[in-house]
């Protein structure tokens, strides 16, 4: 049975006005960082196809220090570099597993040639939500959908269903903190129990599974995606 958590939003408005209060009126530099915010947030939407967000996010950082917005010791107190580690260890764990052959053959190794229709889906679903909660959703989209879109060719799944599939589902990345950068956040602020993590985490990501298994087989066909 799963605990309700109560919220206490008052102690949240308290905290909140505190904390104004500490920090006084918005100053110079205030005024500033918020200007530079906005801009990267318009830079993300309208320039993001050009340049890389992280490319956007970068210069931003760059400039922050530049116009002494901020000193680094104090952005380093708030740093947790074990959750950079630890996302950073994933992302090279899942190129090295591209890179050296050992992520094709785990798909085909799971992936059995007699398999078609939703179970073909299904497995691929399965196959992906373990991938995105080992290393990146980017990374387990770069590793799974070379594998897949072949395979559902050869029983006639359209590529279109595969990609959207697979793309899909690495983004339910709910249980582990090096799944996704929001995980690994939400983990590095000390709040969050592994345990806990781990055991609302699979609630969400088996509603989600079953949600994304009616959608695929009652929407799907209404919008001409057929498997």
């Amino acid at each position: 049975m799963v605990s309700r958590v109560k919220l206490d939003m008052q102690v949240v408005q308290d905290k909140f006005a505190e904390r104004r209060l500490e920090l006084g009126v918005l100053t110079f530099k205030g005024w500033l960082m918020s200007f530079l915010m906005l801009g990267t947030v318009v830079a993300w939407l309208f320039a993001g196809h050009a340049s890389s967000l992280a490319s956007i996010a970068l210069v931003s950082v760059v400039l922050m220090f530049a116009l002494r917005l901020v000193d680094w010791s104090e952005v380093e107190k708030h740093v947790q570099w074990g959750v950079v580690l630890m996302y950073g260890g994933a992302i090279a764990i899942g190129k090295a597993l591209s890179d050296t052959g050992a992520a094709t053959w785990l798909a085909h190794t799971l992936i059995p040639g007699d398999m078609m229709g939703l179970a073909l889906i299904a497995l691929l679903v399965l196959i992906t939500l373990l991938f995105t909660e080992s290393v990146s959703n980017a990374a387990a989209v770069a590793i799974v959908l070379p594998i897949a879109i072949p395979v559902g060719a050869a029983v006639g799944i359209e590529p279109i269903v595969i990609a959207l599939t697979v793309g899909i589902i690495a983004g339910f990345a709910f249980m582990l903190p090096m799944g996704t950068p929001p995980n690994a956040m939400i983990y590095g602020s000390g709040y969050v129990n592994p345990i806990h993590m781990l055991k609302y985490g699979a609630v969400l990501s088996i509603t989600a599974l079953v949600m994304f298994l009616l959608v695929i087989t009652y929407w799907w066909p209404v919008l001409g995606l057929h498997y």
